[in-house]
């Protein structure tokens, strides 16, 4: 049964329709959070997207939430608990999509890590398309091997058949992570690896690596396995020791963009600055608010008021 929420269309249509429509065209946030939904239904075989988001919420509840998933994860459990919050997962696909700010010629090349099930990918492919990229590489990284097999074969099936999709089965955090991908020079780097316990840090230029406060390395030691963002960044300076001077002169791009100050961590005090909302800098507990219409089928939040 049609659901206004919903596109009554393909979702092959919808990708499409993303890469041609304008940022501030009448219902753009409807076809982004129709997409969403319609990959849920995608990676999950759901008929009823609705039936089976209920279903999930159960099994979760059964799991438990949060730090009791990262204590002792069940399949793709955690990866499950932030699919499930569709409006800050429409915020964030929606700043990826209209995201143009990476060098366009030759191939379109995008890597993921702790890729999950993968949606932040196709979109960065979205990206690409806008920018009339017809061939490509797309990389995920993860170290749960159920979402990554899955991703694929859902990923590989939506893309064009120029673009390539590599999964890698490997720990993000390990300082050898992008020996992986070889020399390729990816475009636009993903990691939604942050979360209300990044504190402030920065990538000495000499030495490649993490720099903070005293006060925040303990802290840190204790939260990295949830929030790694500063080691995921070091890794691609490692690979990439240009990253900071690039992302600055948009010839790559990076989610969240930490180097333009459109995301700044500071533990509760984290903000994040998406360039296609209305909204402006918000809270990280905040993003999302622009689809609100979407609020109440979110079972939990990514990130929230803690």
């Amino acid at each position: 049964m049609f659901d206004p929420r919903l596109t009554s269309w393909w979702i092959e249509e919808d990708i499409s329709a993303l890469s041609e429509i304008n940022l501030g065209d009448d219902g753009v946030n409807e076809f982004v959070s129709s997409l969403v939904l319609k990959y849920i239904q995608a990676y999950f075989w759901a008929w009823d997207i609705w039936e089976w988001l209920d279903s999930l919420a159960q099994r979760l509840d059964r799991w438990g939430w949060g730090f009791a998933l990262l204590n002792e994860p069940i399949n793709e459990s955690y990866t499950l608990e932030c699919l499930w919050c569709i409006s800050q997962t429409s915020a964030i696909l929606k700043e990826i999509i209209f995201h143009d700010g990476y060098e366009s010629g030759g191939e379109f090349k995008s890597c993921d890590l702790w890729a999950g099930t993968g949606i932040l990918s196709l979109w960065a492919y979205i990206s690409g398309l806008r920018k009339w990229l017809q061939k490509g590489k797309i990389y995920l990284m993860d170290h749960e091997e159920t979402s990554l097999r899955k991703w694929k074969e859902i990923l590989q099936a939506l893309v064009g058949l120029s673009f390539e999709v590599h999964s890698i089965l490997w720990n993000i955090i390990k300082a050898e992570t992008l020996t992986q991908i070889g020399e390729e020079k990816i475009q636009f780097w993903i990691s939604e690896t942050i979360g209300m316990m990044t504190p402030k840090f920065r990538i000495n230029p000499q030495t490649g690596k993490v720099m903070m406060n005293k006060d925040d390395i303990d802290y840190y030691k204790q939260t990295r396995t949830i929030d790694p963002f500063p080691e995921v960044v070091k890794n691609i300076v490692t690979h990439n020791p240009n990253l900071e001077q690039d992302i600055k002169s948009w010839t790559v791009a990076l989610f969240p963009d930490y180097v333009n100050d459109l995301y700044k961590p500071a533990k509760w005090n984290s903000t994040l600055e998406l360039t296609t909302s209305w909204n402006g800098r918000q809270r990280l507990w905040d993003v999302g608010q622009e689809f609100s219409y979407i609020v109440a089928f979110d079972e939990r939040r990514r990130w929230t008021n803690m």
